[in-house]
């Protein structure tokens, strides 16, 4: 009787068997990446409201407590440097855009080196974003410049680079 049998029927239970293991090995790497993915974009949150918090800290301080401006602003500038580096575009550039508008900020005396300095942050983003798995971190040196050092590159428009997406 065994003579007569297929080979689909005398190797159907080492099939079934391949195929379980299988199915168990792509379920626990999709389990994975899924729970991977999840714990980035946990980071990545958290990442981002401690830098917000840590800013409106600094913000309320210098409000509420002026004669603790030394500290305020210390908080303001270290969130600020956090901010860039794991904010979204669209956050700084607002932020840029609205300190640029109230102050009016002059040309720097020194783009050429604010330019290049702009490029170690650009890489810092780059690889923090990379890190996190986060797409488009590229942020222009038309808005680096003005957020960290009060000044604007020549002939930079700001408004329609961040207007851009």
């Amino acid at each position: 009787m065994d003579e007569k049998k297929t080979w689909f029927e005398r190797h159907l239970a080492l099939m079934v068997a391949l195929v379980g293991i299988v199915s168990g090995l792509l379920s626990a790497t999709l389990t994975n990446h899924l729970a991977r993915n999840r714990d980035l974009e946990k980071t990545q949150v958290e990442m981002r409201q401690e830098a917000y918090q840590a800013f409106l800290d600094g913000q309320t301080m210098l409000r509420r407590e002026p004669q603790k401006e030394v500290e305020a602003n210390r908080r303001i500038y270290s969130a600020k440097f956090n901010i860039l580096v794991i904010g979204p575009r669209s956050v700084i550039c607002s932020m840029t855009s609205y300190w640029n508008h109230v102050e009016k900020y002059p040309v720097c005396p020194d783009f050429k080196a604010r330019r290049r300095d702009a490029a170690i942050y650009q890489e810092m983003r780059r690889a923090t974003f990379t890190s996190l798995n986060i797409p488009d971190p590229d942020l222009d040196a038309v808005v680096i410049v003005p957020y960290l050092w009060n000044c604007v590159l020549p002939g930079a428009d700001l408004e329609r680079v961040c207007a851009t997406p």
